[in-house]
């Protein structure tokens, strides 16, 4: 009786133990794709701007949906300080956000090449605050993702 009592534990502890584990991959696997997914998102960027030629790392943001009312371009973010422009390329896009609703100032870029893919229609827009994400220069429009 007693050696049946003492297997019935070591097969509840090893049920115990498959539970867990099972557990614990799902989350490891959950994260290392989660970790993929964001480490995908990150792109070469290169912006051509009059005469200037500039290389960032860019972030695609499914969140980012800004375009220009006028002409329907996309908008990327970039921290203003980043990028030398002309105050009479500047052109004033209105938003709306949850909280609240402003003028983004924005110039047009005469291109801007995401992974060797060139876009010859899109617009910067400026922040006043750096980006946030480990290593990222600017946030791409959602529009770029393949």
């Amino acid at each position: 009786g007693l050696y049946l009592l003492e297997l019935e534990f070591n097969t509840y502890n090893i049920f115990i133990i498959l539970i867990f584990s099972i557990l614990f991959l799902s989350l490891y696997v959950h994260e290392v794709n989660k970790i993929k997914y964001n480490y995908n998102n990150y792109l070469k960027v290169e912006i051509l701007y009059k005469e200037d030629r500039y290389k960032f790392i860019g972030y695609i943001d499914s969140g980012n949906k800004l375009t220009d009312q006028y002409k329907n371009r996309p908008i990327s973010l970039i921290y203003t300080n980043l990028l030398k422009y002309s105050y009479e390329d500047i052109i004033l896009v209105p938003y709306e956000t949850a909280s609240g609703n402003g003028v983004l100032k924005c110039i047009k870029v005469d291109e801007l090449i995401i992974d060797n893919k060139i876009y010859s229609n899109s617009l910067i827009g400026f922040m006043n605050k750096k980006i946030n994400i480990d290593g990222v220069d600017i946030i791409l429009n959602n529009r770029y993702i393949n």
